[in-house]
């Protein structure tokens, strides 16, 4: 028997939260234990800091993970509705597709606005 919409929906909220825990909590052990990062100015958060980063091989960073637990936590509710969207064009409902859609535009142009400015 196939998962149903809520199911589907539910386990990817679910594995997002915790995903998002798990990086933030490592994040937060890596910060306890190198008590160099205790006196470090909190980087911005750009691109061009995670390249260098992953680069440099430098993944005993705390903040990466901090970063990319939040990264993963403002993710997660986008992900929700492109499943819902996805799931309701697989069901032939046009409606609520289109009303998906309408949502992931509104996001799209809301973070470009926040990009932008």
């Amino acid at each position: 028997m196939g998962m149903t919409r809520q199911h589907i929906i539910s386990k990817t909220l679910r594995t997002g939260i915790l995903l998002s825990g798990g990086l933030m909590l490592f994040g937060f052990l890596l910060y306890a234990i190198q008590p160099v990062y205790y006196e470090a100015s909190i980087p911005a958060a750009t691109w061009q800091w995670f390249r260098e980063l992953l680069q440099d091989g430098k993944f005993g960073n705390p903040f990466l993970y901090l970063y990319a637990g939040i990264f993963t936590l403002m993710v997660t509710p986008i992900v929700r509705v492109f499943i819902t969207g996805y799931t309701f064009l697989l069901d032939g409902n046009t409606r609520y597709t289109l009303i998906s859609l309408v949502v992931l535009l509104v996001i799209a142009v809301s973070i470009a606005f926040a990009v932008v400015h």
